[in-house]
């Protein structure tokens, strides 16, 4: 954690799926895509986080793979109607500033590819150092290492994967904003 600097950062980019929303039915099975409004629901620290980075005037995006739309089983349109549905839930206090998301992992903006950190980065006008991205998945990881952005692992019941041993983990978001309020993430301005 010793090499992100908080003072510097400006925006997080989030990954949605298993990050910000439960991908668990309430029968407890497993969705593998979020395909409509009513399949999405976010983890209740969600909302009350991203409030608190808003307030600290550090903005929320989200990059998310949604290779359903790839494989045909959701449009943009559809998908529109699901991030709508999370503005809705966030409310204004918590709202994620933008969406990016790719169709497929081999569409040039594709996790790992940096295309959707990039973007982010250009409409938050901010350096990679100046944006954390924080995830569930080696493949969030590694886009942001081939963007620059330092990293935050959020773990989740999905994940078991094997992780580089100065990858910063939190079990959620809850406990990284906690961890943000005991770092002095800048004098005077920022106060979570």
């Amino acid at each position: 954690m010793d090499n992100i600097d908080f003072t510097t950062i400006k925006a997080i980019a989030f990954d949605r799926d298993g990050t910000l929303n439960d991908m668990a039915l309430p029968n407890g099975e497993s969705l593998y895509y979020v395909l409509k409004p009513s399949e999405l629901k976010l983890f209740d620290d969600v909302p009350p986080a991203l409030a608190q980075l808003r307030q600290a005037g550090i903005l929320p995006y989200v990059f998310t793979q949604q290779n359903g739309i790839g494989k045909g089983l959701l449009t943009e349109d559809g998908l529109a109607d699901i991030h709508a549905e999370c503005q809705r839930h966030l409310g204004e206090e918590a709202r994620i500033e933008a969406y990016y998301h790719a169709p497929t992992n081999d569409a040039p903006d594709g996790k790992p590819h940096p295309g959707m950190l990039h973007k982010i980065m250009k409409a938050a006008n901010c350096a990679p150092h100046e944006l954390l991205a924080v995830g569930d998945s080696l493949r969030d990881y590694e886009c942001a290492q081939n963007a620059g952005v330092p990293f935050i692992f959020l773990r989740t019941p999905k994940t078991g994967e094997v992780w580089p041993d100065n990858v910063p983990v939190f079990e959620n978001l809850t406990g990284f904003i906690e961890h943000i309020k005991k770092m002095k993430i800048s004098p005077k301005e920022r106060q979570l």
